[in-house]
């Protein structure tokens, strides 16, 4: 499901385009398809041709052309506004010592409840 959209290839580093002009396919499903695969079968039993199904979620499907009431923007443009850019964080920076009080509340005095399996009632 990766190649549903161009993607980059370790493997041959080259950029890979999407699979479905390669596989010739009508439709691909990605994700956690089950209901998207049930709802395809269901809708093609009863007739429906497999090129109108392009509104079921976790599908990808080519187009001829750009659809009416759609506009085309170059990606490199939609980021120009470089103060929106975040700065990357270090997945391994260590940000324990911003937190001293860790993740409880040290002010909450509520106790705990006790639970006691052989008696099988909580206790308070």
């Amino acid at each position: 499901s990766l190649r549903r959209i161009a993607q980059y290839d370790h493997w041959s580093q080259t950029i890979r385009r999407s699979i479905l002009p390669d596989s010739k396919a009508d439709l691909l499903l990605f994700g956690n398809a089950e209901r998207a695969v049930v709802e395809v079968a269901h809708r093609v039993a009863a007739g429906e041709d497999i090129k109108q199904i392009t509104d079921i979620r976790g599908t990808a499907y080519m187009r001829q052309g750009i659809p009416e009431g759609w506009t085309v923007l170059d990606s490199s443009e939609i980021d120009a506004d470089k103060s929106l850019v975040h700065p990357q964080t270090d997945p391994y920076a260590d940000t324990s010592a911003k937190d001293k009080q860790g993740c409880g509340d040290k002010n909450n005095q509520t106790k705990p409840s006790k639970i006691d399996p052989n008696q099988g009632a909580v206790q308070v």
